[in-house]
């Protein structure tokens, strides 16, 4: 898949028009309004009666009124004029570019508060992995995986842009067409690079400026770290975020942690610096929530597996492309920045976007040198992923269930390894009313390895569709074998409350598939 690499020059007005003209050109505003109107999917998610629809819509409302418009009162007036500017030349409402800008607060805010009054909503956390990596041969590098839902419109235009502002210093974002921000993957000309990975604290408020434009004033205006620092941190936020800074220059990076309440910095230390999604600091870590037990493994494990590969020595490429660590179906983004050499060593293509060819190209240069790709190796395997990406694609946003359900078989026929095609694909069976075909699919799924939680939920599910099969006896041998397993304490609440009361068909249709870490969760 070919990307743009676009060049703009002027006042911050002037680039954002001509961002916003490219983008139009492109056909590719897609992706600004898949963002801008990001809760309309949310809240209307698999509502498929009237009442379903009348009550969404109101919480939509309500959402909007108490919670984004108070966000949206904190985008500086420059700032607007910047959106304003884009959304003329991108030919789109002014109010899609404002929401899109603080979608990523609403969206923490809402899930923040949403499990501090114990209220279940659809769970859109990101994943995310970077680090910042002093190489034995000097080279200084910041590598990362931007990890989101729903990036079906931002895959198919990846852009690297670079932005030459009248009063700032240069800076390169690696984007979509259409996002016009420079606060979530970005370098400048100062060696100063950046990225932001969200963190989930229940400690939230609608006082925050957005975080994307914090990151955005930080990569125009610091020229060391110390102003990078002094950046953000006059800046108050609205939920939980890290900041993954690093200047090679100085050859320093930190971690600026931080949630509606306090920041923290956490400086490196050794010759790596490296970041998932959970806090580091003590302080921060009292107010940590997860949407789910396997979204806190899956922070952990990613963390762990990229942690072996620097210290084994291996690539950035290497260490963002393992599907077992950094990559995710949901990756947006893979790139490696070299700031000292004024080059960037991207991803592109179908999700799952780690694992294609990486392609490299010289910044801040008239002349564009694009470098001959690396050899991926295509298979079965990858085949596979790719079409289990294309599942979570047809689930999320659109609800396109008949559709998942084909690119799960087609990832079962080609890789037959991995537990979660045949256990995701029984689930949709399970929610269309056919307990007998899901059935085959959980057993099938317990045949592979995985993880101990990945067992315990696998057992789970061919008790439940044996409760629908009025076979309650052997029902309760798989929810009493969970019970039975020290290892697998994370499902014994919900073994229990299976115990007690058989699962019913209602349930099954109100379970929601977290796809990013193969997890499923009753709302």
């Amino acid at each position: 898949m070919a990307f743009s690499h676009l060049q703009f020059k002027g006042s911050n007005e002037e680039m954002a028009f001509a961002h916003g003209a490219a983008t139009r050109k492109a056909s590719a505003q897609g992706t600004i309004s898949f963002f801008g109107e990001f809760f309309e999917h949310l809240f209307l998610f698999s509502a498929t009666k009237s009442y379903q629809k009348w009550f969404r819509k109101k919480c939509l409302r309500l959402v909007k009124e108490l919670i984004e418009t108070p966000y949206l009162k904190k985008i500086p007036s420059d700032y607007k004029k910047t959106l304003d500017a884009f959304s003329e030349g991108c030919e789109i409402s002014k109010d899609i570019a404002y929401q899109a800008c603080v979608m990523p607060d609403v969206n923490m805010y809402l899930l923040g508060q949403s499990v501090r009054f114990r209220r279940k909503i659809v769970p859109t956390s990101g994943g995310c992995t970077a680090y910042i990596h002093q190489q034995p041969n000097g080279s200084w590098i910041h590598a990362r995986n931007l990890d989101f839902p729903g990036g079906h419109s931002w895959l198919h235009h990846p852009s690297i842009i670079e932005y030459t502002p009248k009063h700032a210093q240069p800076y390169v974002t690696i984007t979509s067409l259409g996002i016009e921000s420079g606060g979530i993957t970005a370098m400048n000309a100062s060696g100063i690079t950046l990225s932001l990975n969200m963190n989930f604290s229940t400690r939230c408020s609608l006082s925050g400026t957005p975080i994307t434009l914090i990151g955005t004033e930080a990569i125009q205006y610091a020229r060391n770290i110390q102003e990078a620092i002094e950046i953000i941190w006059n800046h108050k936020v609205g939920s939980g975020w890290t900041f993954l800074v690093g200047s090679a220059k100085e050859q320093k990076a930190c971690l600026i942690e931080m949630d509606a309440n306090e920041k923290r910095i956490l400086w490196m230390t050794s010759e790596y610096l490296l970041r998932t999604n959970h806090f580091n600091h003590e302080s921060l870590k009292k107010y940590e929530y997860w949407t789910s037990y396997r979204r806190y493994l899956d922070s952990h494990r990613r963390f762990n597996i990229t942690k072996m590969h620097i210290e084994n020595g291996d690539s950035a490429e290497v260490a963002l492309a393992d599907p077992k660590g950094a990559s995710q179906v949901h990756t947006l983004t893979s790139v490696v920045m070299d700031p000292k050499n004024s080059f960037i060593c991207a991803a592109f293509g179908e999700s799952p976007v780690a694992e294609n060819n990486f392609r490299g190209i010289s910044i801040f240069k008239k002349v564009i040198e694009n470098i001959a790709p690396n050899k991926s190796i295509e298979s079965n395997s990858l085949r596979a992923r790719q079409s289990f990406a294309k599942a979570y694609e047809s689930y999320f946003p659109f609800n396109q269930r008949k559709k998942c359900e084909s690119h799960l078989e087609r990832a079962i026929v080609l890789d037959s390894a991995h537990w979660e095609y045949p256990f995701l694909n029984g689930v949709l069976l399970l929610q269309r009313g056919s307990p007998h075909t899901a059935i085959g699919y959980f057993l099938e799924a317990l045949k592979k390895n995985g993880d101990e939680d990945s067992f315990a939920l696998r057992h789970l599910f061919v008790g439940r569709s044996l409760d629908l099969l009025d076979r309650r006896t052997e029902a309760l041998s798989y929810y009493r074998k969970v019970l039975e397993e020290p290892k697998w304490n994370s499902r014994h609440f919900e073994a229990q409350k299976n115990i007690n009361k058989p699962w019913t068909k209602k349930q099954s249709e109100k379970l929601f598939i977290d796809f990013t870490i193969s997890d499923v969760i009753l709302l």
